[in-house]
């Protein structure tokens, strides 16, 4: 700068002055010297894997062993009941199977899926007001004596869910329900806690333990709740059993639960009066793996079903049980949509709902 003063100010008119030094040209910039970059750890990230015991995803996760074909089915049971103002209603989700009265043996299987008591009765004398069957093998009609089928299946998924329908008045439904897995119930007259009620033995130990939890009617108005079935016994859930059509000279509450699956317990305690009713609506979704030896159309649908990996069979079990099965408002989508397409494509989709 001193240079280019000094040679302005000995400039003259006609005097072009002593010639302009010459500048170096400015360094080139210096380069940006960035630090090494450090790899940061990834976060874990949890699979959602719910929908492998999801009763109302078709998708199809296999066990973890290889059988032979068999052919997916899902099916959704509505039904329907309102509260009564003067009894306590429980209903009890899980097949049944074994009738002693009929010598029946464990490989036997019905099916009804659940049935409705009156949670006043002693556990020895219970009496069924409802029951819920599978469309599994038509619901036959009960005859005079025992149906016997050529079906073989194994239930592999059981979801229930439960929503409230609204009172009759058109008034905010009062009351609530208690709804939940539980991982064992002793059922029928054949229980050691036979002269203690149902409400007893059923609802107030599971209440008291966490594995019931309550949801108000008006709440499940607008977010139904879904509950999955874990599963309880892994040699009885990996066992294929034969339909039977159970007679009518047998009571249904002498049948004996299977205990593959936990059991899933709806306890709905008193609430309205005679003009005010709440209307209750519940679901079961189930999907069943079954074999037909004598019907071709469903017979072509088998397949053979490679296995899941142990690790990844055991992540999903154990995932559910972790968040305890239940699910509220967003359990009537599927879920784990992205990792169950990867899934499916893995280990083969499901066949799908069979006409």
């Amino acid at each position: 700068m001193r240079a280019n003063f000094t040679f302005q100010n000995n400039l003259t008119p006609g005097n072009p002055g002593p010639s302009r030094p010459k500048q170096s040209p400015p360094p080139p910039p210096r380069a940006l010297e960035r630090s090494p970059r450090v790899p940061r750890p990834r976060m874990a990230t949890r699979r959602n894997l719910s929908f492998a015991l999801d009763g109302f995803d078709a998708r199809h996760m296999p066990t973890d062993e290889s059988t032979s074909a068999y052919a997916t089915t899902n099916f959704v049971t509505p039904y329907e009941f309102a509260s009564s103002p003067t009894v306590d209603k429980i209903i009890l989700i899980a097949p049944r199977n074994y009738n002693a009265a009929e010598g029946l043996g464990l490989t036997n299987i019905t099916d009804i899926l659940a049935m409705e008591f009156d949670a006043a009765q002693l556990q020895n004398t219970t009496t069924a007001v409802g029951y819920i069957r599978s469309p599994i093998i038509k619901a036959p009609e009960f005859a005079a004596t025992i149906g016997y089928t050529s079906t073989r299946g194994r239930l592999h998924n059981l979801s229930a869910q439960i929503e409230c329908l609204g009172t009759s008045t058109g008034l905010v439904p009062p009351g609530s329900v208690w709804f939940g897995s539980v991982p064992y119930v002793e059922s029928t007259q054949y229980s050691g806690q036979g002269t203690k009620t149902l409400k007893e033995v059923w609802a107030d130990d599971s209440i008291s333990v966490g594995y019931l939890k309550s949801y108000s009617a008006a709440g499940l108005v607008q977010k139904p709740v879904r509950v999955h079935a874990n599963v309880s016994e892994t040699v009885l859930y990996k066992q294929w059993n034969d339909f039977v059509v159970p007679s009518v000279t047998v009571g249904l509450s002498t049948l004996r639960l299977h205990n593959a699956l936990e059991p899933i317990l709806l306890y709905v305690p008193r609430a309205g009066d005679t003009t005010t009713v709440v209307n209750y609506r519940l679901s079961l979704g189930q999907q069943w793996c079954s074999r037909w030896p004598n019907d071709p159309t469903i017979r072509a649908t088998q397949q053979v079903h490679p296995p899941t990996s142990p690790s990844l069979w055991s992540e999903a079990t154990s995932m559910l049980r972790e968040v305890g099965g239940t699910f509220a408002n967003a359990a009537a989508l599927p879920m784990g949509s992205a990792l169950g397409r990867r899934i499916a494509s893995e280990y083969g989709p499901a066949v799908g709902t069979l006409a």
